[in-house]
């Protein structure tokens, strides 16, 4: 089966409080839960969701229960890499998205994967806990999107550049 997927970080976000609302009254989500392995965290609105929900276009309480069983989350990574980094495990970062997705799972009397992978925002750090970046200005979203284009690899090298201020050689 195919299904759209995302294209903005908007949709993400929008989707985001979409699967976070319905986890209130959508029993499918709740009995899932255990099979959500990527987990996606969302500062702007301190909240997580999981890749196999995030990643498709329009997706709605109703969609996902009629057709959970036939989407792929497994490769919902090459689609969110755009706009997510990979934690490492037992980093801060990682540590504070498993405290969340925990949290979460708790309300619900629910457990996490036995070997979930979490995922933030380019850019975003608990140090701080900065917020990720959405840039506005025309220039700037050109950049923006060569940039969403590179490589998960050369996205963090030049993330590395502009943190550190080094200059190409």
């Amino acid at each position: 089966m195919a299904i759209e997927t995302v294209v903005s970080y908007e949709e993400i976000l929008e989707l985001t409080k979409i699967f976070n609302k319905g986890l209130e009254r959508v029993k499918i989500f709740k009995d899932d839960f255990r099979y959500y392995r990527s987990w996606y965290y969302l500062p702007e609105l301190n909240a997580v969701a999981p890749s196999k929900f995030i990643r498709y276009k329009g997706m709605t309480d109703s969609e996902y229960t009629r057709i959970h069983a036939e989407l792929d989350a497994a490769s919902g990574g090459p689609v969110l890499d755009r706009w997510f980094k990979h934690l490492k495990e037992n980093s801060p970062e990682a540590t504070f998205v498993k405290q969340k997705v925990e949290e979460l799972a708790g309300r619900y009397g629910k457990f996490v994967n036995i070997s979930p992978l979490f995922n933030a925002p380019w850019g975003w750090s608990v140090k701080g806990n900065q917020q990720a970046y959405i840039p506005s200005r025309p220039a700037v979203e050109k950049f923006w999107q060569g940039f969403l284009d590179l490589s998960p690899e050369d996205n963090q090298a030049i993330t590395e550049r502009i943190i550190n201020r080094n200059f190409l050689e």
